[in-house]
């Protein structure tokens, strides 16, 4: 299982930086492959405890999940009707703030 989840990895950050590389509509498919990649070696890394490459592998998993999120316009507006209606004390408080900055 090791050797799969540490080739698996391998394999998708690499398929992910040819699509990017390609600068093509296509490329934004690069990010849900990194995340597959990342959480392929945050596994495998985990497995053999090696703390700071997973801890790197991880920030890249973030960076992943930004690229994935900025690459597909869809899944913004998607997030953004489910979020809940802010209250009116959320307004006053967020307006508050904006005022004493």
């Amino acid at each position: 299982m090791l050797h799969f989840l540490e080739w698996a990895g391998a394999v998708l950050g690499v398929i992910g930086s040819y699509l990017l590389a390609e600068n093509r509509a296509f490329s934004r498919y690069a990010w849900p492959i990194w995340i597959g990649s990342n959480a392929c070696l945050i596994a495998y890394f985990a497995s053999i405890h090696s703390w700071g490459v997973l801890a790197m592998q991880a920030i890249y998993l973030l960076s992943s999940v930004r690229g994935l999120y900025r690459s597909f316009p869809g899944l913004r507006s998607r997030l953004r009707r489910q979020a809940p209606p802010r209250s009116a004390a959320d307004e006053s408080l967020t307006s508050r703030r904006r005022l004493t900055e």
